[in-house]
């Protein structure tokens, strides 16, 4: 009868709540150790009210050795402070530490490039467009143009490389304006070679170029995996900055 009478055991089970909580605790104590170290190029997002001013090409200094951008046609808006910020994503991209993003971003939120000096001028005037094997280039970024159509105006971007490597230099696009396009015109208005810097992002990555003409600057953002991509195009017009955004179209 003892048999009957004898309660069964039933195991136990571990609290699941002291996990959670030590859980937590310990990513708690991981944001609170500190923020990273500011990382070039990396800005915070915009904040209410005025921003500071630009640095690159003060809107108070006309550049009488420039094309005037008055010449053309561009029908841009002006800008009231630092032009668009630009948001591609996580400034880590790679395994195993793009698996952090969800728990520890680090946002990379860029300024436009009115914000940005231009980088330092290479020795020569015509660049060095060592073309590498294409499975070492960025997608979309392997040497192909990239065109764009806004208000009759045609611009290109040719000769756009952008290595994998960001270690490696990003060789100088050329850039040219085809004012009033129709179809017929061989011969741009406007063409040079200019520098250039590729930043990469867990969501987009931005090719922004760095001009002595017409345009000042131009930031392309294209989102990863697209064949086109966003452009804000930067002039200076009357003493005031002026932003074009167009579409640019890498072509096959």
């Amino acid at each position: 009868m003892g048999f009957f009478n004898r309660r069964q055991q039933t195991p136990q089970r571990r609290p699941r709540r002291s996990l959670l909580f030590f859980l937590i605790l310990v990513v708690a104590v991981l944001k609170l150790l500190g923020s990273p170290v500011q990382k070039p190029f990396d800005h915070q997002k915009p904040f209410p009210g005025l921003p500071p001013p630009p640095v690159f090409y003060p809107p108070d200094v006309e550049t009488d050795w420039l094309p005037p951008a008055q010449n053309y046609q561009f029908n841009g808006y002006r800008v009231g402070g630092n032009g668009t910020f630009l948001d591609l994503g996580d400034r880590r991209t790679h395994l195993p530490e793009s698996l952090l993003i969800r728990f520890f971003p680090e946002e990379l939120v860029v300024a436009s490039c009115l914000t940005q000096p231009p980088p330092p001028t290479p020795p020569s005037n015509q660049p060095v467009n060592k073309p590498l094997p294409i499975r070492e280039d960025w997608p979309g970024f392997f040497g192909a143009p990239w065109i764009a159509r806004s208000n009759g105006n045609l611009f290109a971007l040719l000769h756009v490389y952008a290595p994998r490597n960001a270690a490696l230099p990003v060789a100088a696009p050329q850039f040219q304006i085809y004012p009033s396009y129709s179809g017929q015109q061989t011969t741009p208005a406007f063409s040079a070679w200019e520098q250039a810097i590729f930043l990469r992002g867990s969501k987009a990555v931005l090719y922004r170029v760095f001009m002595d003409g017409p345009v000042r600057c131009l930031d392309l953002v294209v989102k990863n995996g697209d064949n086109s991509g966003t452009g804000h195009l930067y002039y200076l017009k009357h003493h005031h900055y002026y932003e074009m955004d167009t579409t640019f179209q890498i072509q096959p």
